[in-house]
């Protein structure tokens, strides 16, 4: 197997490696965490912010964060006016 080598110079997220070891997520949720890290905090993390920016469908990152919030990696909340 090649070894792949990458210049970073901006615009990257740096990823705990747990992360992506973890064995209680799956890959799906694994990108939807990842992809979530990526973004600036003032991002619109509902479902209809992320299903603007993510290929899958609304069903998909629902249950994708539902696992999130099960392992306590996502909490789900409701903002107020």
């Amino acid at each position: 197997m090649g070894i792949l080598k990458k210049e970073l110079k901006n615009n990257f997220t740096i990823v705990n490696n747990s992360i992506l070891r973890d064995m209680n997520l799956d890959i799906k949720s694994r990108g939807l965490l990842i992809t979530m890290l990526s973004l600036p905090s003032e991002w619109d993390f509902s479902i209809n912010g992320l299903n603007q920016i993510l290929p899958d469908g609304r069903t998909t990152i629902t249950s994708g964060l539902k696992k999130l919030e099960e392992l306590g990696l996502f909490k789900f909340s409701k903002l107020t006016n």
